[in-house]
């Protein structure tokens, strides 16, 4: 019974290992396989392979003009023109564009970022030298280069609806205001607060969809408790801890910040002991804290997925071949084993010498 157990459970293992993986293959296909005979005519019919090579070919020229171009920093960061990100943004537009033939068998017109609406008219772009200015007057506050390395600023050459900017682990982007909006002042409050963004998004991630333990040394200062994202200009936006932080560093670093009354837990600077004990926190998140690895945001996550479908293909081609070769020889080991114990037994050499 333990022999047949054993086997049982050798085949069984290695029926789930062939159904993981073949879901994995079907799941890929299915995406793929769904793709539509009526396309427009930026992308033409081609099978999945060259779409994959044309990703991967995109993605590839994006890392490049990020790393050539921009307007470099003595403490590490770039800051992108408006004519170098919208160059990228299209370099986006056109991996969208890639990703929403295979993974839904349809081009559509690509007019966001991530869920963000795009305004291609009415906003005029902020300059680099703006940019660098903002940034270097931020020399006078102690912090350290671990902040600015590899930070990225890109001043777009379009608007958003109701947003001046968007941050995260590494990057800022810019939105170009109207006109009649277009300052310095402006300038500095949208460019201070994505920065505190990426603060915390670099040295205080989420851990497993979970908040970062950070956020309890963080609200044990300011007050409150942990609050998640809220969407722009309602109370969620103003209790939210991650606004509250950004807010914060802005309010804490910038120069000659005004408060806008729109943070639940008011201005840090009325409690001049708490106003320094922030700013002491902030300040040694990048020496207590590793970074989180920054991604460039125009690169979609879901281009990973089938760049690196075919290494999935030959993983699991390896993991049943592997499992097809250890089945083999425990058949083997146990027929050598019967073979064995057969010419041993006294009956079967009687049996052979009757013969």
């Amino acid at each position: 019974m333990r022999k047949t157990g054993s086997r049982i459970g050798i085949f069984a293992l290695l029926l789930l290992l062939a159904l993981s993986f073949t879901k994995i293959l079907l799941h890929a296909q299915s995406r793929s396989s769904s793709v539509s005979n009526e396309v427009s005519s930026q992308m033409p019919q081609r099978s999945k392979a060259e779409i994959i090579e044309e990703l991967k070919a995109i993605k590839k020229r994006i890392e490049d003009f990020e790393e050539d171009n921009g307007l470099s920093g003595a403490d590490g960061f770039k800051i992108y023109s408006p004519e170098e990100s919208g160059k990228m943004l299209q370099y986006y537009k056109e991996l969208r564009t890639g990703l929403e033939y295979l993974n839904r068998g349809k081009v559509a017109a690509i007019d966001d970022w991530e869920g963000y609406a795009l305004e291609e008219r009415g906003g005029t772009a902020y300059g680099s030298k703006e940019a660098f200015q903002v940034l270097n007057e931020l020399d006078g506050e102690n912090l350290p280069p671990a902040l600015f390395t590899g930070f990225r600023v890109y001043l777009l050459p379009v608007g958003m609806p109701e947003i001046s900017g968007l941050g995260g682990a590494g990057f800022a982007m810019i939105t170009a205001p109207d006109i009649k909006e277009k300052s310095i002042e402006q300038l500095r409050v949208t460019l201070l607060h994505e920065l505190g963004h990426h603060l915390h998004s670099s040295f205080m991630p989420s851990i497993n969809g979970r908040p970062n333990r950070l956020w309890e040394v963080y609200h044990k200062i300011r007050g409150g408790r942990w609050r998640g994202p809220g969407k722009v200009n309602t109370q969620d936006w103003s209790s939210s801890s991650e606004e509250t932080f950004a807010e914060d560093f802005r309010l804490l670093f910038g120069k000659d910040q005004w408060y806008y009354g729109d943070i639940a837990l008011g201005d840090p600077r009325v409690q001049p002991r708490v106003a320094a004990k922030l700013k002491r926190f902030m300040v040694g998140l990048p020496v207590q804290a590793a970074p989180m690895a920054n991604r460039s945001p125009w690169i979609p996550e879901g281009v990973e997925f089938w760049l690196k479908c075919q290494y999935y293909i030959y993983g699991g081609w390896a993991v049943i071949i592997m499992g097809l070769y250890v089945v083999s020889s425990y058949n083997q080991s146990q027929k050598a084993k019967i073979r064995g114990k057969f010419s041993h037994s006294p009956d079967a050499s009687e049996a052979i010498t009757g013969c």
